[in-house]
């Protein structure tokens, strides 16, 4: 029996390719043991019992890791150490007992101790890397790695040794299908007659963005601006941007975390959204339109990404810090307005998306595994 062990950081971004490749790899092979470890974070449960439901024979692995926070004291140091050294024992006897015939790693913290166990007991190892600019563990793991995985062909540019690199492209979670605008906005209870703006803050939501676009719909309301909205807020901020839209009063659905995102897009005209390059891969799927709006921190990954997508004509950017400028309204009521852009925006992003990315994430799998 082949028995794949894949370890994924805690957001979509890292989860839902894992998700990817373990369906891929359950079409392929009909005696298949997968096995998932997470830090069993509470951000990660939603999306956890959403991969869980679709894949009947996912064993999951919680392996504790604290999140590294670079201005945290001594105390939190110590404590930080305490725990990685006990997460790499574990990981060690983990993949020990388990022997599974490959580790994959899809980036985060966790990764680094799963895949340097499996590297010291001589088990195949493959990385995947989904964003433009490699995270640190990945940058390191590639040392350790038989092969690396990546999404974007610019990202060849950060490793060395160019024989490891192979270019697969981002998986695409499966479930998600295009689906008729007009019967999704039904089903969202929303009015297929609407311009509907899609705000998506990621897996886990976004803060900065729920508060600037509460605030913009208020402001458009009073001037009547006849849009209405679909709202990911992600499960920290979701009463009180509930309550926000109630004292709105604009027409709105709202989720904490969504897993029916095949509907979600579909309903959509326009996305403003965050730039995880899982997202923006979903994005370039369903061909829509896209305002993104990167996460600054975390080494500007997102902005790597969306900056090769602006550059390809894919997606319009706004940072951040321009959200509270003057002309940002401006900006965006004129995008909403301008139908040509938006199909311009719409035809660009469809050419960057590479629908065969799961295939050759499993192909190269296979390669490693010498199974022809």
């Amino acid at each position: 029996m082949t028995k794949i062990f894949m370890v994924s950081g805690g957001s979509g971004g890292h989860l839902f390719p894992a998700y990817a490749l373990a369906e891929e790899m359950g079409k392929r092979m009909g005696s298949l043991r997968i096995m998932l470890a997470i830090s069993g974070k509470p951000e990660e449960g939603g999306i956890i019992e959403y991969i869980k439901d679709k894949l009947k024979n996912l064993k999951i692995y919680i392996v504790p890791v604290l999140p590294l926070n670079k201005k945290g004291g001594f105390f939190y140091w110590f404590i930080f150490l305490s725990h990685f050294i006990i997460g790499s024992i574990y990981s060690f006897l983990l993949i020990l007992f388990l022997h599974p015939s490959i580790v994959v790693g899809f980036g985060g913290l966790l990764s680094l101790p799963l895949i340097f166990s499996a590297f010291l007991l001589r088990i195949p190892t493959l990385v995947h890397e989904q964003n433009l600019y490699p995270g640190k563990a990945n940058r390191l793991l590639y040392y350790f790695a038989e092969k690396v995985a990546l999404s974007f062909e610019e990202s060849k540019f950060y490793f060395k040794n160019k024989n490891k690199l192979v270019i697969t492209g981002n998986p695409l979670r499966p479930d998600l299908k295009i689906r008729d605008k007009k019967e999704s906005l039904k089903k969202l209870g929303l009015n297929p007659s609407s311009f509907t703006v899609l705000i998506l803050g990621g897996s886990q939501g976004a803060s900065s963005l729920n508060r600037y676009f509460t605030s913009l719909w208020e402001n458009w309301k009073r001037e009547n601006g006849g849009i209405q909205v679909i709202h990911i807020t992600g499960l920290k901020d979701w009463d009180w941007v509930s309550r926000r839209y109630r004292d709105i009063d604009i027409p709105a659905r709202l989720f904490p975390f969504c897993e029916e995102m095949g509907i979600v897009y579909s309903a959509a005209d326009l996305i403003i959204s965050r730039a995880g390059a899982s997202t923006l891969n979903e994005l370039s799927f369903f061909a829509k339109p896209t305002i993104v709006i990167p996460y600054p921190y975390a080494e500007q990954h997102q902005f790597h990404n969306a900056f090769y997508y602006l550059q390809r004509g894919g997606v319009l950017l706004l940072e951040e810090r321009d959200l509270f400028k003057e002309n940002t309204q401006d900006f965006i009521r004129n995008i909403i307005r301008d139908r040509d852009k938006q199909s311009l925006l719409s035809r660009e992003i469809k050419k960057l998306n590479n629908p065969s990315s799961a295939k050759l994430l499993a192909d190269l799998v296979e390669e490693i595994l010498n199974i022809n």
